[in-house]
């Protein structure tokens, strides 16, 4: 199974989750790494549910990282990549070898030169930015913004992202990828898809 972008999937807490979006081709999953979320999940857990995964980046979220904090971290969760709103030190921080995503939050006032003032600074040290945002759907004017930056950095939506307008938005700007949330259990092995699944299957491709 292959997707036509990169999906990142967050707040992943079980089992069924990982495996239903390894096999649908999902390149990165997220798992919380703050013990004050919700979605927090503990180094036993996390080292279960990614033995049974293969052939997927793993992506550790916490809200700040300096690099003394994510070498400790890295001990109990190996991830792939580290996703964080904030750094002290981003170059240090990438220096530790493991790479970066940083989550930046948009809001109506949202505009290509403010992300490129607070932005442009740190994007050597990053992979991938991954905006998210308190709002459900996405503005035409946000949107007029987020082209203009997706022709200039590596950007993934986390937001605004529904059946009726996932290939516009992948067809009309230069966005890297999406990234959508996984779900908590409803009991041990049974999971509610569907809105994850519809999204998904809109964007196989064959191969």
């Amino acid at each position: 199974m292959a997707l036509q972008t990169v999906v990142l999937v967050s707040n992943i807490t079980n089992l069924s989750d990982a495996r239903y979006c390894a096999g649908m081709g999902v390149e990165m999953l997220g798992f919380t790494l703050d013990p004050q979320d919700s979605s927090y999940i503990e180094p036993g857990s996390f080292k279960a549910i990614t033995e049974w995964v293969a052939g997927i980046h793993t992506v550790g979220v916490v809200p700040q990282a300096a690099d003394q904090d994510a070498e400790t971290l890295l001990q109990a969760y190996p991830v792939d990549y580290i996703m964080t709103e904030t750094s002290s030190d981003w170059q240090k921080l990438r220096a530790i070898g493991t790479p970066l995503l940083c989550q930046v939050w948009v809001d109506g006032d949202f505009t290509a030169q403010w992300f490129t003032y607070h932005y442009q600074a740190i994007q050597p040290y990053v992979a991938y930015f991954v905006l998210v945002s308190k709002q459900d759907a996405i503005s035409a004017k946000v949107l007029e913004q987020l082209t203009i930056l997706s022709a200039e950095f590596s950007l993934i939506l986390g937001f605004g992202i529904y059946e009726q307008t996932v290939q516009s938005l992948l067809k009309n700007t230069f966005l890297k990828g999406i990234a959508l949330k996984g779900s908590h259990e409803i009991r041990p092995g049974f999971k509610d898809f569907d809105d994850l699944a519809n999204i998904l299957e809109l964007l196989e491709v064959e191969e």
